[in-house]
């Protein structure tokens, strides 16, 4: 098993490996070479924090990201994407910076948004700000 990324020589991945985003992801998933088992054309994504494995990189890169935490400072709630974090924090605050661009009422949250436009403004059309 090879856990270096560098030591991989499956084509697909040459350029993949010198960009700076992927040497942060190195620490993360493992890459596995499949070559002793006869199969040269796939490689095998690892994680390190449980026992999921895949061959698509991006599925790995999503994977690993959902064990990276957002912990709310007001309340125990966590969240996997900074920006869901940001938005529930905006219920604590009060901060309401989705606007509706027919009456101008505020929400703090980009859904609530949604279905006031959808409820009360059905005949406009919706806009993706």
């Amino acid at each position: 098993m090879i856990t270096i990324l560098l030591l991989c020589t499956c084509k697909k991945y040459t350029d993949l490996q010198v960009t700076p985003l992927s040497t942060a992801l190195i620490k993360t998933p493992k890459f596995i070479d499949n070559t002793q088992r006869g199969d040269f054309n796939k490689i095998r994504f690892e994680c390190l924090l449980c026992p999921y494995v895949t061959d698509n990189y991006l599925q790995i890169r999503g994977h690993v990201s959902s064990h990276t935490r957002f912990k709310c400072n007001y309340c125990e709630a966590t969240f996997s994407r900074k920006d869901t974090l940001k938005t529930h924090v905006n219920r604590h605050t009060g901060e309401k910076p989705f606007v509706c661009d027919v009456c101008n009422l505020q929400f703090s949250h980009p859904y609530s948004r949604y279905l006031h436009r959808k409820t009360h403004h059905p005949d406009s059309k919706l806009s993706s700000s």
